[in-house]
């Protein structure tokens, strides 16, 4: 029996043996499970043997080993740089570290399209040292032969190779560059040679067979290049992908009875070629067949041969023709067996989104929110909940995942696109021509961003740059429906009026349909004095499409503005009838009543509409508008506010609010900033003057007050407000006489309400 002290002693040796030997132990363990594959494992068990000695290259070693079989190259190499800094070069694993990290640093060199620099160092400098140890070190006459590849200098790649496949002969690290070397350097006969060799060798070497297909591919050789591929398939009967590869082959050639012939093996061996179906599916989709591919989709579905992923398939071919119905039987019966299935349930909320009703977006968002709480950095995720939320009415949280989608997927275009058409919506010009010209960047073919580039330059008032580019467009394609009406824009914006009339007829021949252009002509003609003859064309189109609530809007918007606000307001509220939850229909109805000085019943309407969509800043403004015009400034105020927060950058919205910060007693400092920053972006705006002269008056700055109303009484000299403002500045200085003046100039252009009662009132003083 032992005693408590023998225990004692036992478990102590016990423990300090473990503490001694127990980094080699994992480092052993790890080794054990790299070599039967369990990478998991063994990458557990390195990262705890480098617990308890990171000074360890041994490990760092087999570490990086792993990961670079595992294709995580950032952390192979960081893990690989570790092991050649820490092993000493008596270690006889100190070149496998340097060569196993320069060959890391070659993957991650050609994979990055920058060519990383010190990716390029770092293989020279192993290649340079194992050479310099040993002038017939294989791998040092590889790397160097890979680097002159690199650079294109072909023959110094062949020399290089040649040697180094003399030191170790037919390995295919050498023999690939090699061939490529040696096409490259107009030796065919020998690089053919050399790759029908390393097919005798290593007969599974998809890549040698490849380098030889594609060599008699681009040199016409097609009967060489049938004989290729066959090889391939002979030498690779139970692999699918050569197989694939010749029905391409066939397929380019248009010679559709020999695809079939190739093809048809793998249908009808299930066993050896278990995902057939979807195989040969993906292969006619990928040449353009989608009924062919749709077809095979079914079989695999019918016969349950990777029954999940065909049905996977279908609902994409199936959302992509626009056939949703279908896509979406298909969605909720894979559903009703795979539950939980995260692309089967994205799929269902696409296609939720995409029916455009606001039910189902509802639905859909929620969908989408629990995919993306799930997966916050899957960008596609991301994508489609920004769509969701951009259908839902909610622009700027649809802009936020949007941004984040793009944040993840930098080199996404779908997103881009998005953004693009988003920001110009919200008339952020500036993104929306940032967005526009990254896209066509990439793709300088893509008509879409090249439209909304134009729209976005013509927001921003850049006509001499927009017209060119317009009309390089209209040159190439005449009847362009959006690029006539931009045309008609600025031409509009540049007071050609009859231009801007004519391009937007031609728009709207082109697009019938298209509002827009129809809304183009009206205001042309308006702008031409013209408003009888705008009035008949829209009653004129409304005859034949009585049940057009867009041309009845629009035939309600122009009586509005061409002094008819009862009949505006009766098609309005017919309009409401019809639809009670349209924003821009309450927003019409208020304007109409605001113009009658009906300010309670316009007031309502204007909430209404920001009611129905909580982020329109046009919605805000009038609201704002509203309110300040009943004297109510102090909500006023605080809408303008909201306005802000919704952009930022309005300089309109600025300026409103400065001037309500003033007359509400509050912070003129705020006020001046405001204002400032508002002409900063407007500069000739005489309103935007305006507000920063008065502001100059409260805060005592009087020199600075008269001359900015100097100057407005100059450019606007029926606008009794500018003479009121001078008066008051004058006053101010002392200058009683020339105020008089002023004061009474103003009453002789008969303002109204308060403002009438201000100028008598200051006149009375002065007198």
């Amino acid at each position: 029996m032992f005693s408590l002290r023998t225990n004692s002693l036992i478990f102590a040796f016990l423990l300090a043996t473990a503490c001694s030997r127990s980094a080699r132990h994992y480092l052993d363990q790890g080794t054990r499970a790299a070599a039967a594959g369990k990478d998991n494992e063994a990458i557990l068990n390195f990262e705890k043997a480098l617990r308890k000695n990171s000074q360890s290259g041994q490990a760092y070693l087999q570490l990086g080993l792993v990961f670079k079989r595992e294709s995580n190259l950032r952390k192979a190499y960081s893990a690989l740089a570790q092991a050649v800094e820490l092993l000493p070069d008596s270690d006889p694993d100190s070149n496998n570290a340097r060569v196993a990290l320069a060959d890391v640093a070659l993957t991650i060199y050609l994979a990055d399209n920058t060519r990383p620099l010190a990716m390029y160092d770092q293989i020279n400098s192993v290649a340079t040292k194992l050479l310099a140890e040993n002038p017939q070190s294989f791998d040092g006459l590889r790397l160097k032969g890979d680097l002159a590849l690199l650079n294109e200098h072909v023959d110094q790649a062949r020399d290089w190779l040649q040697k180094a496949n003399q030191v170790k002969p037919m390995q295919s690290n050498v023999i690939l560059p090699l061939v490529e070397s040696l096409f490259g350097n107009n030796q065919p006969e020998e690089a053919e040679k050399l790759a029908l060799q390393l097919i005798a060798v290593e007969k599974t070497n998809s890549a040698a067979y490849d380098a030889l297909y594609l060599f008699y591919a681009t040199h016409n050789q097609n009967a060489d290049a049938e004989k290729i591929l066959q090889l391939k398939v002979e030498n690779n009967p139970g692999d699918a992908r050569p197989r694939l590869q010749l029905a391409e082959h066939y397929a380019h050639l248009a010679n559709n009875q020999q695809v079939v012939r190739t093809l048809q093996p793998m249908l009808d061996n299930a066993t050896a070629f278990p995902q057939a179906r979807l195989q040969v599916g993906d292969f006619y989709y990928s040449m353009g067949n989608v009924d062919e591919a749709l077809k095979q989709y079914q079989a695999g579905l019918d016969s349950n041969q990777d029954k999940t992923t065909c049905q996977k398939r279908l609902i994409e071919v199936l959302m992509r023709q626009g056939k949703r119905d279908q896509a979406a039987q298909i969605v909720e019966a894979a559903l009703r067996e795979h539950p939980a299935d995260e692309e089967l349930k994205t799929a269902k909320a696409v296609l939720m989104v995409d029916s455009g009703k606001p039910a189902n977006i509802s639905a859909a968002l929620t969908i989408l929110q629990e995919l993306a709480k799930a997966k916050p950095d899957d960008p596609a995720r991301r994508m489609n909940l920004g769509r969701a939320f951009l259908l839902s009415g909610d622009p700027d949280r649809a802009q936020t995942e949007l941004a984040e989608a793009l944040r993840l997927a930098p080199a996404s275009m779908p997103v881009r696109a998005l953004l693009a058409d988003l920001t110009l919506s919200k008339r952020d010009y500036t993104s929306s021509l940032r967005y526009s010209d990254e896209i066509l960047k990439a793709q300088p073919g893509n008509g879409p961003a090249r439209l909304v580039r134009s729209a976005s330059l013509l927001g921003l008032g850049r006509y001499q740059e927009l017209r060119p580019e317009l009309e390089k467009v209209l040159a190439a394609r005449p009847r362009a429906a959006d690029a006539l009406f931009q045309y008609g824009s600025l031409n509009l914006a540049e007071g050609h009026a009859k231009e801007a009339e004519q391009a937007f007829g031609k728009a709207w021949e082109a697009k019938p349909g298209d509002v827009r252009a129809l809304e183009g002509i009206v205001e042309a003609e308006i702008s031409q004095n013209q408003s009888e003859k705008a009035l008949r064309l829209l009653n004129q189109e409304i005859a034949r499409t009585p049940d057009s609530g867009a041309l009845r809007s629009l035939l309600a918007a122009t009586e509005l503005r061409t002094g008819n606000a009862d009949l505006a307001i009766e098609q309005y509220k017919r309009l409401i009838s019809e639809n009670p939850r349209s924003g821009p229909l309450c927003f019409g109805l208020g304007e109409a009543l605001r113009s009658r000085r009906e300010y309670p019943e316009a007031l309502e309407q204007f909430r209404k509409a920001t009611r129905i969509e909580p982020g329109n800043l046009r919605f805000e403004i009038a609201l704002a508008g509203t309110e300040s015009l009943m004297g109510r400034k102090d909500d006023a105020r605080d809408t303008f506010r909201k306005a802000l927060a919704l952009q930022p950058d309005d300089p309109t919205v600025m300026n409103n609010l400065a001037w309500l910060i003033v007359e509400t007693g509050g912070d003129l400092k705020e006020a001046q900033k405001l204002a400032q920053a508002a002409l900063q972006k407007q500069p000739r705006q005489a309103g935007f003057m305006d507000t920063l002269g008065w502001i100059y008056q409260k805060t005592g700055q009087t020199e600075s007050a008269l001359q900015v109303f100097d100057n407005l009484t100059r450019q606007e000299p029926k606008n009794p407000l500018y003479q009121y403002h001078l008066a008051v500045s004058l006053v101010q200085k002392g200058d009683r006489e020339r105020a008089r003046e002023t004061l009474t100039a103003a009453l002789a252009l008969k303002p109204e309400g308060n403002l009438g009662s201000d100028i008598r009132q200051l006149l009375s003083k002065v007198n």
